[in-house]
């Protein structure tokens, strides 16, 4: 089996902050991308869109680091928002009870609007 991999490109419209996530977000690619979130964090870039059409797999782990990061933006009056979730990985944050912590939006256009 492959090893999991993430990769995380990051982009700035404004005062947002998007990152386009490419494969697997578990317990080995989540502290790179948690060191990731709290560096935007504490730069004071607070207002996060993932976008995660290309994120193939998310375990425990990953959504742990989201619901985590969240909390610190939330107290910052930031957000992180998530667009383009794949049915699969949406069906696990719901069974976390991760989508009644976070807003999902199908393109970055509606997440952006979202933040005004």
């Amino acid at each position: 089996m492959a090893a999991a991999n993430l990769s995380v490109k990051e982009s700035n419209q404004g005062a947002i902050t998007i990152l386009s996530l490419n494969g697997e977000l578990d317990a080995k690619t989540a502290p790179e991308f948690r060191a990731k979130l709290d560096s935007l964090a504490s730069a004071g870039k607070v207002k996060i869109i993932c976008d995660c059409k290309d994120l193939s797999y998310v375990a425990s782990a990953g959504i742990g680091v989201m619901n985590a990061i969240q909390k610190t933006l939330v107290s910052h009056s930031g957000e992180l928002i998530l667009i383009a979730v794949k049915k699969e990985i949406r069906d696990t944050m719901d069974l976390m009870y991760f989508t009644k912590k976070v807003r999902l939006f199908g393109s970055i256009e509606e997440a952006s609007a979202a933040f005004k």
